[in-house]
């Protein structure tokens, strides 16, 4: 009865499926939220900011239509021209968490299965909307003389956005059965006990949200300092990264695509991963197809180090 239970416990599908939909749910709000802040920029004249959100808007927009039909291609004109129109229509997270809450199989001709297709596209919106629209605004609220509720509150909900979406990868991944059971080096930290698990989880949630508000507030303040400052320390940092990526012979990613293409898509990959390590400090990119064990303790040390420096300059 205890290996039943326990089997059970590991491959039961309840939280995934809560965590799922209340991910779509937070992904949806937020992106609510941050077409309420580009009126309110627009209605005070602050057109710098409302560029800067309908750019961050546009570019994950942009990123999910070529996940899209990476994923689908193979499928035809018509299942792309279906799965973009759904995707314009901000359809995608409800769609994608219904998928995996359903344990949709992959269909032939897809690259990836619902699972990964929902990691990759909450990657993107975490790496290209969430965490830049969560500065520009948290910029504004800065250097603002009127400092309303609205904008407190949209912050709010995109760092906690950012937080729920990156503990839910790695949760997810570490508590999936197959991963357990193709590295079990790596994979296993959470328990299978419900409440070590939800202890786990919160615990997880909050150093990430933490880690979260510290960055975006950190690179804000830079930010106010100097907007140059923060551009070449960050190519800088991301040079570093690809360079040793390169010298490592670990540039490109494990993803079957065509030589060109998976040139561009490692560049993509590898720069989403040190972004992703550096503001929401997701624990999968550890993993050595990623940042490597090594690698992220190093940047988890230099950027507790800099938000330091960040608010002393």
């Amino acid at each position: 009865m205890v290996g039943i239970g326990k089997k059970l416990l590991v491959t039961s599908s309840t939280g995934a499926k809560a965590r799922v939909y209340y991910g779509a749910c937070l992904s949806t709000a937020d992106f609510a939220t941050d077409v309420i802040m580009l009126v309110d920029f627009i209605s005070r004249e602050e057109y710098g900011f409302a560029k800067g959100i309908a750019f961050t808007v546009g570019l994950n927009m942009a990123f999910q239509l070529v996940i899209v039909y990476a994923q689908n291609s193979k499928m035809g004109w018509r299942k792309v021209a279906i799965e973009m129109g759904r995707t314009i229509m901000g359809m995608k997270p409800a769609l994608d968490a219904w998928r995996v809450a359903v344990n949709e199989e992959r269909a032939v001709g897809q690259r990836l299965d619902a699972h990964d297709e929902m990691v990759m596209s909450r990657i993107v919106e975490i790496v290209f909307e969430c965490l830049p629209s969560g500065m520009m605004q948290t910029y504004a609220f800065l250097l603002s003389e009127e400092r309303g509720a609205l904008a407190l509150g949209s912050i709010a909900i995109s760092a906690t956005t950012t937080s729920f979406v990156a503990t839910s990868i790695s949760w997810d991944l570490d508590t999936s059965p197959k991963k357990r059971n193709l590295g079990p080096d790596f994979y296993g930290f959470v328990m299978n006990d419900q409440n070590s698990r939800m202890l786990t989880f919160l615990a997880m949630f909050t150093l990430t949200t933490m880690h979260v508000m510290m960055k975006t507030v950190s690179t804000s303040l830079v930010m106010c300092v100097s907007g140059g400052w923060l551009v070449v320390y960050m190519v800088v940092d991301i040079g570093i990264f690809l360079c040793v990526k390169v010298l490592r012979c670990d540039y490109r990613y494990w993803v079957n695509l065509p030589d060109p293409l998976s040139l561009a898509a490692s560049f993509f990959v590898r720069i989403t991963q040190k972004l992703l390590t550096d503001f929401t400090l997701v624990m999968q990119m550890r993993h050595s197809y990623d940042c490597g064990g090594v690698g992220f303790c190093v940047l988890l040390v230099q950027n507790q180090v800099v938000c330091f420096i960040a608010a002393w300059l």
